[in-house]
């Protein structure tokens, strides 16, 4: 049966508040003066005097961008590797490094917020809309649906795949007998590493609205998602285990074979599901210049039997059509569909009957 396949940037997620990278260190700033409650501040701080100290003296010998969240977490994860970074000891190389990771995962956490009508939180409207087009998908008998990859750490999708009582398969272990797929390769807010067996345990997203901290600079309907609260009521993965604080998550711009331990079965899983795709949207998703990472990804995984009948890329900026473009071989091109908008918009012109069905 036919099988569409979204690949999910940060664009896909901005529709409901979560930071794209242009701008994030700027909202973390804002978080740092504000200091909303469950804010790890000490982490803030220490984040930002080393990109004012340490990262700004790198920035002025080598091209080192301290605008981009993502340069600076891809630098400061390969200090840790190599305990190497002017101004700092090893101790406070790791204490830069736990501080980065708490920086990302709360500005997304704090930022990315759900709308909350009456007593009931309700997922994005465009994930809620994906969501709707997979359940008609199984519906009309295309048993192998869609299957979601993203490059985003948030919970939006996770949350809307659970709003409609569906199970998640992350491909962190086996398939799920009725898990819709999402395939999160750069990690989640929501899931921790077993400290023995280096296993990624995933937190419950609905356990998570047990605890509703209202997000910084957002209207009274509005609620954010924190994972934190909830660390102490997961039972040990493994006997004596305790989960680690810090939310397993991945740099988007460098070699992740240091992660090949935890994250290789969902990267697998994701060349599988696009090896099988029969249609394909990129929705969001950047391509920066310095993730090969998604080059090779799709490189290897389109070489499939499968013959894909499309290839949708929606973004507001016309160069990420022409830069994907560029990886294709003749057969793909003859089937690109670059479409110029927004997510929003593109989810809305497919699915918009489908979400006034579901009271969206």
């Amino acid at each position: 049966m036919a099988k569409t396949v979204w690949i999910l940037g940060a664009g896909a997620s901005a529709g409901f508040g979560a930071p794209v990278m242009a701008g994030f260190i700027d909202k973390a700033d804002d978080l740092r003066s504000s200091r909303p409650d469950g804010l790890d501040s000490a982490a803030f701080d220490v984040f930002f005097r080393a990109r004012q100290g340490p990262l700004q003296q790198l920035h002025a010998k080598t091209v080192v961008d301290t605008e981009d969240v993502e340069s600076i977490f891809g630098l400061v994860e390969m200090a840790s590797l190599l305990n190497k970074l002017p101004g700092l000891d090893g101790g406070e190389i790791e204490e830069l490094r736990s501080a980065t990771r708490t920086v990302l995962v709360q500005t997304v956490e704090q930022l990315g917020t759900f709308e909350l009508r009456g007593q009931q939180l309700l997922p994005p409207r465009s994930y809620a809309g994906l969501v709707a087009g997979y359940q008609q998908a199984v519906t009309r008998g295309q048993s192998e649906g869609h299957a979601f990859i993203t490059f985003n750490y948030d919970v939006g999708l996770d949350f809307a795949i659970r709003w409609f009582g569906l199970d998640i398969d992350y491909g962190l272990v086996k398939p799920a007998a009725r898990g819709v797929p999402l395939l999160k390769l750069h990690g989640s807010v929501n899931w921790r590493e077993c400290t023995q067996c280096h296993a990624i345990v995933p937190l419950e997203v609905l356990n998570m609205l047990k605890t509703r901290p209202g997000a910084a600079s957002a209207p009274a309907s509005q609620v954010a998602f924190p994972a934190g609260p909830h660390l102490r009521t997961m039972s040990p993965h493994c006997p004596g285990d305790v989960l680690s604080p810090t939310a397993a998550i991945v740099p988007p711009s460098w070699n992740k074979t240091q992660y090949a331990r935890t994250f290789s079965s969902v990267w697998a899983r994701a060349a599988k599901e696009l090896s099988e795709a029969r249609e394909i949207i990129v929705a969001g998703y950047s391509m920066p210049e310095s993730d090969s990472f998604f080059r090779d990804l799709l490189a290897l995984s389109v070489a499939g039997p499968t013959r894909i009948r499309e290839l949708h890329v929606v973004n507001p900026m016309q160069d990420i059509g022409e830069r994907i473009m560029k990886l294709l071989g003749p057969e793909l091109r003859n089937r690109f569909r670059p479409s110029v908008g927004n997510f929003e918009n593109f989810v809305q012109q497919r699915y918009g009957d489908l979400l006034r069905e579901k009271g969206f």
